[in-house]
């Protein structure tokens, strides 16, 4: 009997302790509850060589402002990259890209054939605008760009603000005949300015140092920021192109008004929270900005600008 009692009070102690233990077991978690801001803003921007470095640069920027397009229904950031103009152009007509950041030139070609609008102004490696200056040599003889005709000029890229559009432009409104070359051993006639793309403006710079081109074309901040002092002082600038805008956002028309003025004032208020500095300084950027006068006082000599150089 004895035996037996041990037995019960054994199983009974046994039984307690596994209630105990199943009490203290943690609740199995829930799921977080799925957002039910579904809507998508779609960042994008021209890469041919590392488009996954783009998305990564400007993914961080794009979830910021999609946090705070809550009151029309957004809650998704994306970015999307295209090789070329064409593509953004293809994009944005579909409504696959809403915002397209991006230097005048390129923002130009891809609103010459989207129906994109001038949203804000950024402001790029601290300055809001900024000019194409043409250099040579100190005894190159150049003194004005009427002293280019049967030379050779370097400019930067095909797609490049100011490395081809504004000193494209300022030669043919001074009835200048601005030819490309396939190399800096092509002829040039007498009665044309031969122009040759180094892809790069250190490339330029070089180029122009040692004499392989007549004389080239850089903007203004990076003419003192990369060539040192010493270097400028055996350079001369003899032109200088009109001033425009460092980078512009532009806005699809698929993108309702409420939701682009939410978009303005984000961008606009970026730099004044820690955090929305910091992600500008990813892009190089120090703020953005509404156009002074309005977008349209802006554009007009800048289209002209672009007309110029698309009519060549």
């Amino acid at each position: 009997m004895k035996h037996i009692l041990t037995y019960i009070s054994l199983f009974v102690v046994s039984l307690l302790l596994v209630a105990c233990t199943a009490q203290e077991e943690p609740p199995t978690p829930t799921e977080e509850p799925v957002s039910e801001l579904t809507g998508v803003i779609v960042m994008g921007d021209i890469d041919e060589d590392d488009p996954v470095s783009k998305i990564e640069e400007f993914q961080p920027i794009i979830d910021y402002i999609a946090a705070d397009l809550a009151d029309v229904g957004i809650g998704i950031g994306e970015v999307k990259i295209a090789p070329d103009a064409e593509t953004m152009i293809s994009m944005m007509e579909a409504g696959e890209v809403n915002l397209y950041y991006d230097s005048l030139y390129p923002s130009l070609l891809v609103a010459n054939g989207a129906d994109t609008t001038p949203l804000v102004l950024g402001w790029r490696g601290g300055e809001p605008i900024y000019h194409s200056v043409f250099f040579a040599l100190p005894d190159s003889g150049i003194t004005s760009v009427e002293d280019l005709n049967g030379k050779l000029v370097a400019f930067d890229d095909i797609t490049s603000t100011s490395g081809y559009m504004m000193p494209t432009a300022h030669l043919l409104s001074n009835g200048l005949n601005p030819v490309e070359k396939g190399s800096s051993e092509s002829a040039v006639a007498d009665d044309e300015i031969g122009y040759v793309f180094s892809a790069d403006d250190e490339n330029t710079i070089e180029w122009v140092l040692s004499g392989r081109v007549d004389a080239g074309v850089v903007d203004n901040l990076t003419y003192l920021a990369d060539i040192p002092e010493e270097t400028r002082e055996n350079l001369v600038i003899f032109a200088e192109t009109e001033s425009v805008p460092r980078r512009i956002v532009t806005i699809s028309s698929d993108v309702d008004d409420e939701t682009a003025e939410l978009l303005k004032t984000i961008l606009i208020g970026m730099d004044q929270t820690e955090e929305g500095q910091e992600l500008l300084d990813i892009i190089k950027t120090v703020k953005f900005e509404e156009f002074e006068g309005g977008a349209e006082s802006v554009f007009e000599p800048i289209e002209e600008m672009f007309a110029l150089v698309q009519d060549q």
